[in-house]
């Protein structure tokens, strides 16, 4: 007779913080809930990205090695820049229509629409509903938004280097020749090792430290 199996079962790590964000044209609002529901952070905040990767620091240190789940009601338009960080970052990303947020928000209470209300209502969809489809790194919108974000931390990198080189006294072309020279010593190294180039994001909270 066999004795019994001893079988070790591992519990799906539950994300501790929400945080919704109500996306705007010229800024967003984003509030933050733990897992009951109380609000740990509100904050509106301009959409450019300094501040959003300054928001993306200040959630991910309130978090503390926990998951976070983010959520956002637009995938395009004034929601682009901010998708585009979440995802070069690998953060999880769940979408909610701004239709099912207008409907949701009549079962909370306060009277009219803010943002701040749009923001905690979308933070809490996200906390308790199981319906939702997460913004995965192959979706076309992600992708395409990646890869924009990633060309851009590319330019700006050019950019630096440039002015450092126009710094140390070099003329204009002699910093974009140093530029080149730089990009072709890149472009040989991928074809020696046979490797695809990856743009490296800056890291949360370091978006002036170039």
């Amino acid at each position: 007779m066999q004795g019994p199996v001893n079988r070790t079962t591992r519990e799906a790590r539950v994300p501790e913080l929400w945080a919704g964000t109500d996306a705007g044209k010229a800024a967003h609002h984003c509030t933050v809930i733990d897992t009951d529901g109380t609000k740990v952070l509100s904050r509106r905040v301009p959409n450019n990205e300094p501040e959003l990767l300054e928001l993306i620091g200040d959630v991910l240190a309130l978090a503390e090695d926990s998951p976070v789940t983010w959520a956002v009601d637009l995938n395009a338009g004034g929601g682009a820049l901010l998708i585009g960080l979440l995802t070069s970052h690998r953060q999880r990303l769940l979408y909610i229509p701004g239709r099912t947020v207008h409907h949701a928000s009549r079962g909370y209470r306060g009277d009219g629409k803010t943002d701040a209300k749009d923001a905690y209502v979308i933070a809490d969809q996200a906390r308790m509903r199981r319906d939702l489809q997460p913004l995965q790194e192959w979706d076309e919108i992600a992708v395409d938004l990646k890869i924009l974000t990633a060309r851009r931390y590319d330019l700006a990198a050019d950019r630096t280097r440039a002015d450092r080189k126009r710094a140390e006294g070099k003329s204009h072309k002699q910093a974009i020749l140093a530029l080149a020279r730089r990009r072709l010593d890149v472009l040989w190294a991928l074809i020696r090792d046979q490797r695809q180039w990856t743009a490296q994001p800056p890291q949360p909270g370091l978006a002036d430290a170039a």
